[in-house]
């Protein structure tokens, strides 16, 4: 709220979550999270969900700072970086390299198309990322994961989605247990996301 009248907002570029063990109906669950670091360009935020004082998930996620009005990358403001902690802790996450979607040679699994709608959207007028998420495993059937449990999740955000956007959500089978997702806009067929979602038997 106080970078709005900066005409500043921050929007995440990169987003990796590991799940350690699946919630059950009725559990209560909190959510612990800390700025790590920032640097000129980009900003680290870690955080932590538990049941009871046990880990269930945890992950790690990347930021930049944007102006609004001209939807460019900004540096990051000198308060923020004097914010940086004398000792950052991260969480021990090995960050997964993914970028690129490899799907070359791969028949595509399934495909969704979605329509960004107004509830969708967050303060900054675009998609709310975990609208992606949702749409890369909402393509998934339900015959491949079934007997499976997510065991990690990583995200790469690419461009904004505006309201009205159609966005064609596409799967593919690229190992065993291991899909690979790309959101494309249809208007002009950019890609907004790709994403890696890598399953376990329950």
């Amino acid at each position: 709220e106080e970078l709005f009248p900066q005409g500043l907002g921050w929007v995440i570029t990169k987003l990796q979550m590991e799940f350690l063990k699946p919630l059950t109906l009725g559990d209560t669950f909190t959510i612990k999270t800390w700025h790590t670091l920032s640097d000129r360009l980009q900003s680290r935020r870690e955080f932590v969900f538990s049941v009871n004082g046990e880990v269930i998930a945890r992950g790690t996620s990347f930021w930049v700072m944007i102006d609004l009005n001209e939807r460019k990358m900004v540096r990051t403001p000198q308060a923020f970086l004097d914010s940086n902690a004398t000792n950052p802790k991260p969480l021990d996450i090995e960050i997964n390299p993914f970028k690129r979607a490899q799907v070359e040679g791969v028949e595509l699994l399934n495909s969704n198309l979605v329509k960004v709608r107004l509830e969708d959207l967050d303060t900054n007028g675009h998609t709310n990322n975990p609208h992606f998420s949702a749409w890369c495993l909402g393509a998934l059937p339900e015959s491949e994961v079934k007997d499976l449990a997510i065991k990690d999740f990583i995200v790469n955000f690419k461009a904004e989605a505006l309201r009205g956007d159609e966005i064609d959500s596409l799967v593919y089978k690229t190992a065993d247990k291991t899909y690979t997702h790309i959101l494309k806009r249809r208007s002009d067929g950019k890609e907004i996301a790709t994403a890696l979602s890598i399953w376990q038997n329950k």
